[in-house]
């Protein structure tokens, strides 16, 4: 893998708005293997090919999210020159995902009563509309971001959403929250009922005494819910996963999957990965290139994943939407190789299968499949 520039993402940047002029560029990130650090990366290497490969035979992944394009022109893109240069003399496997519609698709998931609610009280999500359970802080933030007028859509000064930790400090309580912030007004699902004009940021920040993880503009959030397909939280780290939205069910279930798999073959466990894609052939889901949704794993009939045991009318539920073009099919573990070089190819994984074995052999302890317990 050849060093980035200094200024690698303005390069790429530029490279991209020449060949679509009419674009508007609006990040630029590496994905995928290409933010590990060396030594996963070398891990990844001895997976997958037996030995640890030069940096000159590695690609950098990356990702442009780009407005004012069309499916054709991303395609147009993915086989022109210009990408295969980038290629060839960079070791860039630059790669468009379209943003255009994301604003226009998230008013169409609010729910008609939230949005006639939203029109009169544009800060607020009352209880009534919404199922009483846990986690509806965060999309109440989402829907708070969805109805910001414009001059506060790109501004953290005037409107913040913010992620992180609270405790009470008369409880003691503590759990993962969203809530936005305003000024000096802070506005959540749980204080929305009783406090309908927010709360003074200085009493919220007394009572609850937040632990700050992450802080997006109300656009930056929306195109984080397009990206990871929730609602959030986006970055969840090893203190507090497990007890929201995880990563082994978004961009790293197959590495998860793989982990569970191997270690199902290791207690004599007979399963089956489940793939959800779009690939049209069992040639194309073994050796091609494709969308591939989500990996779990399946024990006579049922079906588990980072969630835990699930249905499998649940396997995407964590989409915006189902996509049109999706299959579902279950792969016999006598193909596990070609299985997990397929994972590696098709999804936007961060960790190796090996960083989740413990949690893998603990999550088949705890659904009651004991070592050497075989199932028919």
């Amino acid at each position: 893998m050849k060093l980035l520039f200094e200024n690698w993402r303005q390069f790429v940047k530029q490279e991209v708005e020449e060949f679509l002029p009419h674009g508007e560029v609006r990040a630029v990130e590496k994905i995928g293997s290409s933010v590990l650090p060396p030594e996963e990366q070398a891990k990844q290497d001895l997976e997958k090919y037996g030995y640890v490969r030069d940096e000159d035979d590695r690609d950098i992944d990356i990702e442009v999210e780009i407005t004012g394009i069309t499916n054709e022109e991303a395609e147009e893109w993915a086989f022109s020159r210009e990408a295969q240069e980038l290629e060839d003399y960079y070791n860039y496997d630059v790669q468009l995902r379209i943003v255009e519609n994301w604003r226009k698709f998230m008013s169409e998931d609010v729910d008609p009563k939230m949005k006639k609610y939203l029109k009169k009280h544009p800060y607020m999500e009352p209880d009534q509309l919404q199922e009483e359970a846990a986690g509806q802080c965060f999309p109440f933030a989402v829907e708070m971001a969805n109805a910001v007028p414009d001059n506060e859509f790109d501004d953290m000064s005037k409107f913040k959403i913010v992620h992180g930790r609270i405790t009470d400090k008369f409880s003691g309580e503590t759990t993962l929250h969203a809530w936005v912030e305003k000024g000096d007004v802070v506005f959540d699902w749980q204080t929305s009922a009783t406090k309908p004009k927010g709360i003074s940021k200085v009493s919220y920040y007394d009572i609850y005494q937040p632990e700050v993880h992450a802080e997006y503009t109300a656009e930056e959030l929306l195109v984080n819910c397009m990206k990871q397909g929730h609602k959030g939280p986006f970055n969840l780290s090893e203190d507090f996963q497990g007890e929201a939205v995880e990563d082994v069910y978004t961009g790293n279930c197959g590495m998860f999957g793989i982990a569970l798999a191997e270690e199902a073959q290791r207690r004599g466990v007979d399963a089956s990965l489940v793939f959800a894609h779009n690939a049209d052939t069992d040639q194309e889901i073994a050796y091609g290139d494709y969308k591939l949704y989500h990996v779990a794993l399946k024990i006579g009939n049922k079906y588990y994943d980072g969630r835990g045991e699930i249905q499998l009318k649940e396997l995407v539920s964590f989409m915006w939407e189902k996509p049109e073009d999706m299959n579902v099919d279950a792969f016999n573990l006598k193909n596990l190789e070609l299985m997990k070089d397929a994972i590696r190819r098709n999804t936007a994984w961060t960790q190796t299968c090996e960083y989740y074995r413990e949690q893998a052999s603990e999550f088949l302890d705890e659904m009651g499949y004991e070592t050497d317990e075989v199932l028919s």
